[in-house]
């Protein structure tokens, strides 16, 4: 069974492997992710420094949680490795395509040529507008002010969908 391996590379140095069954909570998190890694590209692409991003990806945070359990997640699964955790390394990691494309924008660059010069897909971008339209279909952006997802969307409709 996966959750009683232990790998072990040196002799010092374990791997603990953590599992779940919230495959809602995992899913959602790993797809809204994508969303606040564009938005904290974006904040730092245009150089507005430090505390925006946190408040975007503190917000992000929230908001990811809040869909995920309107959704049937389990609010633990979003507040430990494959919410958070996985937030945190899409949104400040170097290689992560999704804050790339948010900070390749953030410097006046056009979607359509960032998309094209790009050999892997960063979800975040399809995944946007669909998580807008999910929030909305579920009357999440009436009851609970999903702003960060609000605010990017707008962004992206008036820019990008014109």
């Amino acid at each position: 069974m996966v959750s009683h391996i232990l790998l072990v590379f040196p002799s010092w140095f374990r791997v603990r492997v953590w599992t779940t069954t919230d495959v809602i909570g995992v899913e959602v998190g790993g797809a809204l992710k994508n969303i606040y890694a564009i938005g904290a590209g974006i904040v730092e692409g245009a150089g507005f420094g430090y505390n925006p991003t946190a408040m975007l990806v503190t917000r992000g945070c929230s908001e990811m949680k809040k869909l995920a359990v309107c959704l049937g997640a389990r609010s633990e699964t979003l507040s430990g490795l494959s919410g958070i955790g996985d937030l945190m390394l899409t949104c400040f990691g170097p290689a992560s395509r999704n804050r790339t494309v948010g900070v390749r924008i953030g410097r006046g660059e056009k979607l359509s040529d960032i998309t094209a010069s790009m050999r892997e897909v960063a979800e975040g971008v399809p995944t946007l507008l669909a998580a807008r339209r999910l929030a909305e279909k579920l009357g999440m952006l009436d009851r609970v002010p999903l702003l960060v997802v609000r605010r990017i969307a707008t962004l992206w409709l008036r820019v990008f969908c014109r």
